[in-house]
């Protein structure tokens, strides 16, 4: 998205169909190799990005966060957001779908995302691997053997 905001070259040469089309297909290719693709989207309110930029400078524990590219990046936030719900859109799939979480505050963001989290894990139910005895006693031997027993 950073390259259409700011691009290093004439924007219409990166060819953006094709890129969310690569985007797309590897996400597909994951997801048909077993991997769960979890897309999430910290969506943050004007106001509330406002605030976070006003609390940078004025808070000192969190000066060291503030940059001069912050604020280019807020004088092109309507671009950035553009590009971005362009990009959502272009690369939600039923495979691997975006979670669009409302960010503004943060411990219920979290708590979001964690449920998002756990719902993925259950589904995927996973569990120990099998143990093998025969595998397990011939460690106990070489433990046994190099002193530990």
């Amino acid at each position: 998205i950073g390259e259409r905001v700011w691009p290093v070259r004439d924007a219409d040469t990166y060819h953006w169909p094709a890129r969310f089309e690569a985007i797309r297909n590897f996400e597909r290719h994951l997801v048909s190799e077993g991997t769960s693709v979890v897309k999430i989207w910290l969506n943050l309110s004007e106001d509330e990005h406002k605030q976070r930029l006003l609390k940078r400078l004025d808070k000192p524990r969190k000066r060291w966060k503030f940059d001069r590219s912050d604020i280019e990046g807020w004088k092109q936030r309507a671009r950035y957001q553009a590009f971005a719900e362009e990009a959502l859109a272009q690369t939600h799939t039923e495979e691997a779908p975006w979670f669009i979480v409302p960010g503004d505050r943060k411990p219920q963001a979290r708590a979001i995302v964690a449920a998002l989290l756990a719902g993925v894990l259950k589904q995927l139910a996973p569990d120990y691997p099998a143990e093998h005895p025969d595998v397990l006693e011939d460690y106990r031997q070489l433990l046994a053997a190099n002193g530990v027993s």
